[in-house]
């Protein structure tokens, strides 16, 4: 003797089953959304997933070739430092036991304004008055070409404006350079490169 379930107990069933397949494709589909949402998200943060972490070793690698700064070609000045007594106890101290040497390369922060007393003579031969040139200046300017190679290398070189420019003048060396003297400078150095003289020079 077979026993069938009651007709509503089927229907039941089948709509339970349908509206639990429903929620399922429902689910996939928001899980779906959501994972391209998280990813469009990290992706216009750039956020980068998460890495495990590894310490570097302190040193230098293995096998690398050290480097050491070389010693200077030419020395300009050489100083002695004598101790008569110790800096600690300032106790007298009685003999030396070695020298170490040590190389400092530094510059100087400064300018040094220099004036010319410039003889000037008749040439009997010439039928003119004569003069020797001053060095390592640019005919008529007020700066020497110490200054003037290093106005050309920060404008052209580094690609400074005219008023960095006279900002690092000031800020380093104390001297004052209106940007109208920088301009002035570029057109002396293009002129006497080119190998002919200005017009109107400062």
């Amino acid at each position: 003797m077979s026993f069938s379930p009651p007709f509503k107990l089927v229907e039941e069933e089948k709509k339970i089953e349908n509206n639990l397949k429903k929620l399922e494709k429902e689910f996939e589909e928001y899980k779906a959304k959501h994972i391209v949402t998280v990813t469009e998200f990290r992706k216009a943060l750039k956020i980068k997933a998460d890495t495990k972490k590894t310490s570097k070793e302190v040193g230098a690698r293995k096998r690398h070739k050290a480097y050491t700064r070389h010693i200077p070609e030419r020395i300009d000045f050489i100083k002695e430092l004598i101790l008569s007594r110790c800096p600690d106890c300032k106790k007298k101290l009685k003999g030396k036991t070695t020298i170490r040497h040590r190389y400092v390369t530094d510059i100087k922060l400064i300018s040094s304004p220099t004036r010319y007393d410039i003889h000037r003579y008749y040439c009997t031969s010439c039928k003119k008055i004569v003069e020797q040139e001053v060095p390592n200046a640019l005919p008529h300017a007020r700066f020497g070409l110490g200054i003037v190679l290093l106005v050309m290398y920060l404008l052209l070189g580094l690609r400074m404006p005219e008023k960095k420019v006279c900002e690092y003048f000031k800020n380093l060396y104390s001297l004052h350079i209106s940007e109208g003297e920088i301009v002035c400078i570029l057109r002396q150095l293009a002129v006497n490169m080119a190998g002919c003289q200005p017009e109107n020079t400062i």
